[in-house]
């Protein structure tokens, strides 16, 4: 019976990875090679409004505080401004941005002369997670883009490293 099992698990894994055989020799390589990749930390999210492409590529969490970075682009020459930030923890706790950065900018009044299509570096921080949260429900940044025009992004479950 265990025998049966293991072969519908693998069968399982080898269907949702769109095995290859030719190339991995055997159902067993391929299912390795699946659960490695199910075991990746998750890849950057992208979140696209109003000309601002915002690339989510990390949350750390160190002691009681997370930082999330990410790089911003922008179809046109202007100035982008973070206005603020905000994550709701997996426990339903909502926390406000105790700071954060955009290029060589930091603070709460972070502000960066955005070129054309260029990304640009950014991270804001939160204070007072606890240690045993893994995953942020809910991350979202407020931008402002061209003195008044406002983008918020938001980024679900977002795991913390």
């Amino acid at each position: 019976m265990n025998k049966t099992i293991t072969s519908i698990s693998l069968l399982g894994l080898f269907s949702l990875g769109g095995c290859d055989t030719a190339r991995s020799g055997t159902i067993i390589d391929e299912a390795q090679r699946i659960g490695s990749l199910l075991n990746r930390p998750a890849t950057a999210s992208v979140q696209e409004s109003q000309g601002l492409r915002v690339e989510l590529t990390r949350c750390g969490l160190a002691g009681n505080n997370v930082t999330c970075e990410f790089s911003a682009t922008e179809g046109t020459d202007h100035e982008l401004y973070i206005l603020n930030a905000r994550v709701i923890l997996g426990s339903g706790t909502e926390l406000r941005g105790t700071s954060w950065s955009l290029g060589a900018s930091s603070g709460s009044n972070s502000w960066v002369s955005m070129p054309a299509q260029v990304a640009v570096r950014g991270s804001a921080s939160f204070d007072g997670v606890p240690p045993t949260e893994r995953v942020l429900s809910l991350l979202e940044i407020t931008f402002s883009i061209r003195f008044g025009s406002t983008v918020t992004v938001r980024f679900r479950n977002v795991p913390m490293q």
